[in-house]
């Protein structure tokens, strides 16, 4: 039973720092965007451009990259535009 407990919860932690593309509602010349969060030590902006680059398989332009930091988590996002 305690195999089964914390496979369960490794399997909804995995899913925890996976987070795809989300719709941001308008950009600052009002179009539409995405943005993707890379978040922790162990990943970076190449990460949020792989993410991108699967949500948007024409490419994309970049928006804006913002990256934070404090003692507990590095924070990153990427916000972009798919191509046509």
């Amino acid at each position: 039973m305690k195999y089964v407990i914390v496979t369960l919860f490794v399997a909804l932690c995995a899913g925890c720092g996976a987070k795809g593309p989300k719709v941001i509602p308008t950009l600052r010349d009002g179009m539409p965007g995405f943005e993707t969060r890379c978040y922790g030590t162990g990943r970076s902006f190449n990460d949020c451009y792989y993410d991108a680059k699967k949500h948007c398989p024409s490419g994309f332009d970049v928006i804006d990259r913002e990256q934070s930091s404090n003692e507990e988590v590095v924070r990153r996002i990427l916000s972009y535009r798919c191509k046509q």
